[in-house]
Parts: C-alpha cells; sequence; structure tokens
C-alpha cells in the first residue's frame, strides 16, 4: 500500500515528497525483530551509527562526534515531533533504546532546517510512535525469545474514554545474558535490561480542535559499555621510551590469547551504562479554515552513567574511568501548515531551552605507581584545550530559537518550485 509520511511536516503520499529519504513501517520492523533504533542503519541504506564516544548518527557519512555534551548533532533525532537535542550516549554502544509501538520511521536526508527549525544539516531520523484511536477497543502483544535468554516483549492497549477521547499505553521488557566471560570475576558481560513504558491521551472535543498529551519513560542498563576484546597485541604503555604495560603479558596468564574469536576479558574495574529518559509533552492541534495550526510543547529529562575499564586488564594501569552526563531541555514549537491557491506552505518558530551537564572521573596508577597505592593519577579532560589532572564538573546552559518556513509553488501539474529558509 501507499506510505504517509510527514517529512515536510504534513501527511503526504511518499512518492509525492521531493526529499531524498527512507521510510521503514511497522511491518519491516516487526519482520526485522530488531530490538532498538540504532539497528536502523540495517534497514535502511545512506545511514550508519557511529559507536565512538558521544555515539551518533550519520547520514550519507555525515555526522558529529563530540566530546561536549552541548555539541547538538548534525544529524537530528525527532521522537514525536520533540527534538531530542541532548544526547543519548555511551562509550561504545547503542543508545536511545527501547522504542516501541512505531508506526514508523523517516530518515530524511540533507539538510531539514527550514522544516524543522533545529540543527539537522545532515539529515533528520523522524520517529512517529501510534496514536490513540477514539472509539476502539483493542489490545495487541508480541513476545520473541532467543540464544542467551534474549526476551523482547512488547504490548499496548488502546481504550476509548467516551466518543471524543482515547488513551493509548504501551510498554516494552527487553533483556538479554552476557556472552564475553570475565575471567576476573567469573561474570559474563555484555548482558542488558532495557525498559519502556508511553502513555498517550487523545481529545478531540470538535472536529476542529486535537489535543494530545503524551508521557515517556525508558530505562537501560548494562554491564559492557565500552568493554573491548583484545584482538592483537600492540604496543601498550610506553612511558619516557619505555614499555611499562602490556595489556597481553598481563592477560596470559589468566589464559587470555588476543585474537578475533576472542571471547574474553579480565576486568577489575567497572564497565556499566545505567541510563534513564523521561519525556512529556503537549500537542495542540487546531484547524482554521484551509490551514492547521500546531503547537508542541516538550519537556525532556536525561540521566546517564557509564564507566569503562579502559586498560582491558586486571590491573589498576587505568580502570577507573567514568563519566556521568545528561540534562534537562524544554522547547515550543508553534507551525502553521496549509495551502493558498497554488502554494503550499510551512511556517514555523521553535524555542528550546538546555541544561546539560557532564562529570569526569578518571584515576589510573598509569604503571609508575604499585597497583595497590592508595591513590592515583587523574587524566582527566572535557572539551578541546582542557588540561589534564583534575576532576571536571561541567555545567552548561543552551537556548536558542529560530523561525522557519518552506512555499511550494506549483506552476503545473509537473513542476512545482520550492523554496525554504531559517534564521536562527
Amino acid at each position: 500500500g501507499e506510505n504517509i509520511v510527514t517529512a515536510q511536516r504534513r501527511e503526504q503520499r511518499e512518492q509525492d515528497v521531493p526529499i531524498a529519504g527512507s521510510v521503514v513501517g511497522e511491518q519491516a520492523l516487526k519482520n526485522s525483530n530488531d530490538t532498538g533504533l540504532t539497528d536502523l542503519q540495517f534497514l535502511t541504506p545512506g545511514v550508519t551509527f557511529n559507536t565512538n564516544f558521544n555515539a551518533s548518527f550519520l547520514v550519507r557519512g555525515v555526522g558529529t562526534s563530540s566530546l561536549l555534551m552541548t555539541a547538538e548533532q548534525s544529524v537530528g533525532v525527532v521522537i514525536d515531533d520533540v527534538v531530542q537535542g541532548i544526547v543519548e550516549t555511551t562509550f561504545s554502544g547503542p543508545s536511545y533504546q527501547s522504542l516501541n509501538d512505531i508506526e514508523r520511521i523517516e530518515v530524511l536526508k540533507g539538510p531539514q532546517g527550514t522544516l524543522f527549525g533545529k540543527n539537522s544539516s545532515a539529515g533528520v531520523i523522524q520517529i512517529v510512535t501510534k496514536k490513540p484511536v477514539l472509539n476502539d477497543s483493542s489490545m495487541n502483544a508480541s513476545f520473541s525469545y532467543g540464544e542467551r535468554n534474549e526476551l523482547n516483549v512488547q504490548g499496548a492497549v488502546n481504550v476509548p474514554l467516551g466518543d471524543t477521547a482515547a488513551l493509548r499505553v504501551s510498554g516494552v521488557v527487553q533483556r538479554r545474558d552476557g556472552f564475553v566471560r570475565n575471567v576476573f570475576t567469573g561474570e559474563d558481560i555484555y548482558a542488558y535490561q532495557r525498559y519502556g513504558l508511553r502513555a498517550k491521551l487523545l481529545w478531540e472535543p470538535t472536529d476542529r480542535l486535537s489535543v494530545l498529551l503524551t508521557g515517556d519513560y525508558r530505562h537501560t542498563r548494562d554491564n559492557a559499555n565500552g568493554a573491548w576484546t583484545l584482538r592483537n597485541c600492540g604496543s601498550g604503555l610506553i612511558l619516557f621510551g619505555a614499555t611499562v604495560f602490556n595489556p597481553c603479558n598481563e592477560l596470559q596468564p589468566q589464559g587470555i590469547e588476543p585474537g578475533p574469536k576472542n571471547l574474553e576479558v579480565s576486568l577489575d574495574g567497572p564497565t556499566f551504562t545505567r541510563q534513564t529518559s523521561k519525556v512529556g509533552s503537549l500537542r495542540l492541534d487546531y484547524e482554521l479554515g484551509g490551514a492547521t495550526l500546531t503547537s508542541i510543547t516538550a519537556y525532556r529529562d536525561l540521566d546517564q552513567d557509564i564507566a569503562v575499564d579502559t586498560d582491558a586488564t586486571q590491573r589498576r594501569i587505568y580502570s577507573l574511568n567514568r563519566n556521568p552526563s545528561g540534562g534537562t531541555q524544554f522547547s515550543q514549537e508553534l507551525r502553521a501548515a496549509g495551502q493558498a491557491g497554488i502554494f503550499d506552505y510551512t511556517l514555523g518558530a521553535i524555542y528550546y531551552k538546555a541544561k546539560p551537564f557532564q562529570e569526569a572521573i578518571n584515576v589510573s596508577t598509569l604503571g609508575v605507581i604499585p597497583d595497590s597505592a592508595p591513590f592515583g593519577f587523574s587524566q582527566s579532560a572535557i572539551g578541546p584545550g582542557a588540561s589534564s589532572g583534575y576532576l571536571p564538573i561541567v555545567r552548561a546552559k543552551t537556548e536558542s530559537w529560530a523561525v522557519f518556513g518552506q512555499v511550494e509553488a506549483a506552476l503545473t501539474d509537473n513542476i512545482t518550485l520550492i523554496g525554504g529558509a531559517r534564521y536562527t
């Protein structure tokens, strides 16, 4: 059938949208059995996910990778019309997990700032989750089970509240046992647990007015963030021309042989991800003749704590590398979309305010003092030109506003001129 998309902030057939992009529908997501948004790179051409620190999406090879939490991504992620300005990140691994009850995912390639009003010079990944349906009582659930006790349970229920309102509640539970053995602790790492709950309340008192209130909660935790298994032996740690530490030499007595199929580690330091996201939004749509007026008010709170044993051995050479981060964001968007004669237009304004934070706790012996020493060296540094030897605590405030718009003029049945602009 036809794909109906909102790539231009209004409903259109996908083939009528003059934007390079891809749409992954509900059935395609079900058939893939993928469990997180980062798996989108396996479903859509031109999309990859950079798993380095401050992990991010890349579209056509273009994206943002920065140590600074204040650096917004050039590939914008928009969930139910709410820009995810503060990045969900890990040292090495997927973020934006446990999204469920999805109607479709739209990947828009190239600059989209004239339509979305926020930083999106490389593209936009827009996730549209299912809305409540009036006068409909329904429930659905799915369950899958795989090796390593991998479990994926999702469900949703739609409840009518009279003739003008409806409530939709969806939830997801995902988990898996680890598959990499930590011989130092006897624990299997790369295990994860993810939980998500979303509630949407729709009220349509008249044919013209629609009110949608949304609350979303997601939590992710694992025991292997950034942990790597050694594939080969490098130079190790060299100080003043001398090798003071070589991980392969340290792991050999543990029976670990580096290689492409090595699935064993020996870690003494903390290695984990703990991530919680809370979002609340209120959307108002009002039909005014040939135009639709839209207001979207949203608040988001993100808290994440990540740690990795950097030296990848049971030694205290560089075992504590921990970075709590997150913050809060508020956004208010006003938009008008409609048609007048041969013109289709989208005009809007957005206000955005965020308070991201980032900390770094970083302690090591560097092999120059005994592992049993009651102290260590700190080498933490965040940002270009930052000096080392301290524990940084970064608190930032970001505030911006923008006006944006796009106008299409259908000159003939086969020719349409499109112009757009944004001032930030």
